[in-house]
Parts: structure tokens; C-alpha cells; sequence
């Protein structure tokens, strides 16, 4: 029996998570000094109305908390475990994965675990765990699910967004190689993605949102081309009318090019705490 763990910024709809062998460890979100585990206690909506007067911190799931899941899978009857993190180059989460599997292994031999490092976030990370839940519903072996899932990171795979402000990326140190100098004082929203090393980068450029989002649809649209599309995501931050809207056209442009079968949803509150409202992302895996 196969199982899996990941850290909650693995982003998927909740639909799709409530699986016997799915045990999500959470990562925390720091308001006033006090922690919140993220989805458990606290959601998106609340972070956004705490965002309006001060900015929230994250930090890394708990030891206890992560010790706690693969206990949980190993009482379940899970004999095999993979361990899905975000990117080990934007969060400290998978070190302490690490951390935690290793001493965890020495008390329990007959346990195997195959640490990934998604090399991506949110929802990009999401749609690799999602094929690992399809492939072991599928019935596949624990070779087989590593063997695609490493073959899917990270050339296969790719996440894209664009936020209104770069300011929330900034003050939590997250900007990787995306310049957080211009982009707010001349309207210009970069659409970022994550690199093969797993680090943020700048792929395109658009004067306000609207362009921003055009030219992250044609920088995806590039990289589908010729492939055949797996899975795909449009993602959003927040609710209001002009983040909807923005996300609606987005889905249209992508069925445009044929591709219907689309996971909609929105950011867990440890994501928002770093790019803010109205941030509109997408995702696919394509071969």
C-alpha cells in the first residue's frame, strides 16, 4: 500500500485531497506574533482582512506535525510513502522533511520513503501531486510513480502568475531573481515562474494586469505547443469581482487552444501571505 504526505502549499482543491492515503503536513502562518496552522486554522479571506493593516510572516511546518502524518499513514497500513514538498530553493520545508523522515526511518525499518523535491510552488506542486493520487488509484507500482514523477520535475512542469504589488514578495524574501524595484512604480507586472534549480524568475512582462496576464498566457501557450497536456490549473489569491473576472478570461483564452478540463481554485492563506490579493497563476504538466 502506497501512501502519500505533503506540505499544504501544495496547492489543490480541497475535492481532491480527501483521499485515506493523502495526510497533508501544514505549514504555518504567523499573525501578531501568534501561529496558525494553514487550512486548519486559519483561511485565505482572514489573512486577506489581516493583510489590510500589517503583514503576516510564514514559517515551516512543525517537527510534531510532519512525525504526526507519518505516523498517521503508517497506522493507515502504508508500508511505501511518498513525500511531496515544495520548492527546497523557496521554503525550508523539504530540509525538514528531511529532518523529520530520517529520524523517523530509524525507528521504523520496514518503512520505505521517497522524499521528491517539486522544484515548484502552490499550484504547480499541486498538479504533481495529483498524478502521484491518480497514479497509485491507477494501481501503479512505488517504482513507477517515482520514476514518472521525477521524469515530470522539472522539465515537464510548469507554474506561471502574476500579482498586482511585488511588495508581499519582498518583505518575505521570496523574490528569487524577480526585481522588485520598478514593477510597482511604473505599472509593470512580471509574470513569474520557478526555474529548473526551483528559484523564481521573471518570464515576461505586461504593463498593468490585463497585459501581464495576456503575455503569461502566450508564454504557456509556447510551452504546450506541440505537447500533449496532462493536466492544466488557473489559480487566483482572492475572490472580488476583478480578480474573477481576469480569472474567467484566462480560462477562455486556455480552452481556446483545446484545453478543457481545467482545475480552478484558490491559494492557501501561506501562499497569499507572499504575493497579496488579485494574484491570477496558472499550471500544467504537458509531454
Amino acid at each position: 500500500m502506497i501512501g502519500i504526505l505533503c506540505d499544504s502549499a501544495c496547492d489543490l482543491p480541497s475535492i481532491y485531497l480527501k483521499k485515506n492515503f493523502l495526510e497533508i503536513a501544514p505549514l504555518q502562518v504567523i499573525l501578531n506574533d501568534k501561529s496558525y496552522r494553514d487550512v486548519v486554522e486559519i483561511t485565505t479571506p482572514e489573512v486577506i482582512e489581516f493583510m489590510k493593516k500589517d503583514i503576516p510572516k510564514t514559517s515551516l511546518p512543525s517537527y510534531k506535525d510532519i512525525e504526526e502524518k507519518l505516523n498517521k499513514l503508517v497506522e493507515k497500513g502504508f508500508k511505501k510513502i511518498i513525500a511531496l514538498t515544495i520548492s527546497s530553493n523557496l521554503s525550508g520545508t523539504h530540509n525538514m522533511f528531511r529532518n523529520v523522515i530520517n529520524d523517523f526511518l530509524k525507528t521504523n525499518k520496514d518503512i520505505e520513503i521517497e522524499l521528491i523535491d517539486t522544484l515548484s510552488i502552490s499550484i504547480g506542486s499541486g498538479l504533481i501531486l495529483k498524478k502521484a493520487m491518480d497514479m497509485i488509484e491507477d494501481n501503479k507500482s512505488f517504482e513507477e510513480i517515482k520514476n514518472k514523477l521525477n521524469s515530470i520535475i522539472p522539465n515537464k512542469s510548469r507554474v506561471y502568475y502574476t500579482i498586482p504589488t511585488l511588495k508581499f514578495l519582498k518583505a518575505g524574501g521570496r523574490i528569487g531573481k524577480v526585481s522588485a524595484t520598478i514593477g510597482d512604480f511604473l505599472n509593470i507586472k512580471p509574470v513569474i515562474s520557478v526555474n529548473t534549480d526551483g528559484i523564481y524568475y521573471t518570464v515576461a512582462k505586461g504593463r498593468g494586469m490585463k497585459k501581464s496576464i495576456n503575455k503569461m498566457f502566450e508564454v504557456f501557450k509556447e510551452f504546450v505547443s506541440e505537447k500533449t497536456v496532462e493536466s492544466a490549473a488557473v489559480y487566483v489569491s482572492s475572490s472580488d469581482a476583478l480578480t474573477t473576472k481576469l480569472k474567467n478570461e484566462l480560462i477562455e483564452k486556455v480552452k481556446s487552444i483545446g484545453i478543457n478540463n481545467i482545475i480552478e481554485g484558490t491559494i492557501t492563506s501561506a501562499m497569499l501571505v507572499h504575493t497579496g490579493e488579485g494574484l491570477v497563476g496558472m499550471s500544467v504538466i504537458a509531454n
